[in-house]
């Protein structure tokens, strides 16, 4: 009896070919792809496979049917990323010569045909085209120029990022690319603590602004409190002082301080340093009630002011001398020359 052997199943046979790759999820892979990559708390801060991870992760979230794995999303987009590449140099050199008179359809409907001469087929990643072209990484170096007006060749390129020194058809280009790198963790998490940080400055600074005005203000109000204070304590003794009989004075040294002193007051009256209606006050509550009108209180002292007066012109004049004489005496008899004014 012959012995019947099964040959064993190769290996290509036992790997399931994944399914093909539709619009929607082309889209989708383009979306996930984007939105990982600008993240700045995390794009610069993963190794490869967690940055596809996320991707994995983000893209299977937004798709229906069986999920699919980090090989199948990276082989997939490495021919998205080429292609997309290649129309977005086309359509760039279009919109940047564009034929006079020509739209932004225009371009599109150019960039289509150029493309399909290039290749011999149409390009059929319209929708990720749609959102990655405005991406960083997709821009191309500015100011570019092809070789003699000529269209960019439609060659694959291997690189994620386009060269500044590789432009479409070939040409090189001294312009330095002027694509920008994404700010990292580091870099986006300091940037927000120094913003932050700048606020709160400034709203401490508003507020102490507001706090010193606001003790310049009671400053101020209580300097007004404390004049005014002064101001009633020193009428007050002026018009005490005022009211002091001349015949009370212990000596003629006295006598004379008085009459000054009363003389200033005076003068303060006309100059208005000292409103009358003040001294009025005080005359009609300090005064004791008499049956005689307030008029002849005033003649009474004006009658006592005038022998004063006509007293002291039969005096000497006042010399400093006998002033300093007087003090000197008083002073070896231990005699205290009382301020009437302090009474």
């Amino acid at each position: 009896m012959a012995n019947t052997t099964t040959p064993a199943p190769s290996a290509n046979a036992s790997k399931k070919r994944s399914r093909n790759f539709g619009p929607e999820e082309d889209k989708q892979l383009a979306k996930s792809w984007l939105l990982i990559s600008t993240d700045p708390i995390q794009s610069n801060n993963q190794s490869k496979e967690q940055f596809w991870s996320n991707v994995v992760d983000d893209f299977n979230m937004f798709t229906g049917g069986p999920s699919r794995e980090a090989s199948g999303l990276q082989s997939r987009w490495k021919t998205l990323q080429r292609e997309v590449l290649k129309f977005c140099a086309i359509h760039n050199w279009i919109k940047d010569k564009p034929p006079s008179g020509s739209t932004p359809e225009d371009w599109l409907i150019s960039a289509r045909q150029l493309y399909f001469e290039d290749t011999t087929k149409s390009f059929a990643y319209e929708r990720p085209w749609t959102l990655l072209r405005n991406a960083a990484k997709f821009k191309p170096p500015d100011q570019t120029q092809a070789i003699n007006g000529r269209p960019p060749s439609a060659t694959p390129s291997n690189n994620t990022i386009p060269d500044s020194s590789t432009v479409p058809g070939g040409a090189r280009s001294n312009e330095p690319n002027r694509w920008e790198r994404p700010l990292g963790t580091h870099s986006t998490k300091r940037k927000l603590n120094e913003e932050e940080y700048k606020n709160k400055k400034m709203k401490l600074l508003q507020t102490s602004v507001k706090e010193a005005s606001k003790r310049s203000k009671e400053a101020k109000r209580a300097n007004d409190i404390q004049d005014k204070l002064v101001a009633i304590d020193r009428e007050k003794m002026d018009i005490n002082l005022m009211f002091i009989n001349a015949n009370d004075c212990p000596d003629n040294l006295s006598c004379k301080y008085l009459q000054a002193r009363k003389e200033r007051i005076i003068q303060k009256l006309r100059d208005g340093e000292i409103e009358p209606s003040s001294v009025t006050r005080h005359t009609s509550s300090s005064c004791p009630p008499t049956s005689e009108p307030n008029h002849n209180n005033h003649s009474d002292e004006e009658e006592e002011e005038g022998q004063d007066e006509e007293e002291d012109d039969g005096d000497d004049e006042f010399d400093q001398s006998a002033h300093d004489e007087e003090l000197q005496l008083a002073t070896q008899d231990n005699m205290t020359v009382v301020d009437p004014a302090l009474n």
